[in-house]
């Protein structure tokens, strides 16, 4: 992917996520997404299924989470979210190497 087509604000969201989430999983990985995190990890999850539309992986664990826990108000557990933002943050992949 060439850096003008790099999905740089998808990524910038996706390792931010990825860094919230880590210290919580190491205390208590059955720790709860929960109030204003809830509306904000969905509208994550939608934004990277647009930017990322073409990759199987993330069409399906979106489409997962908004059947199984979004639509039906089931809480998500932090070390779900995780291993799917690094799948994301894996499907996105690294930054583009831009040489000045």
């Amino acid at each position: 992917m060439s850096a003008k087509n790099f999905p740089y604000k998808a990524k910038e969201r996706v390792v931010s996520l990825i860094t919230t989430l880590k210290p919580i999983v190491n205390r208590d990985p059955e720790q709860e997404i929960q109030g204003i995190a809830v509306p904000v990890f969905e509208s994550l999850l939608d934004e990277l299924k647009d930017t990322l539309e073409d990759d199987p992986v993330v069409g399906s664990v979106v489409t997962v989470y908004e059947n199984e826990f979004f639509g039906n108000g089931e809480p998500v557990r932090a070390v779900d979210a995780l291993l799917v933002a690094r799948h994301i943050d894996a499907a996105i992949g690294a930054y583009p190497i831009r040489i000045a």
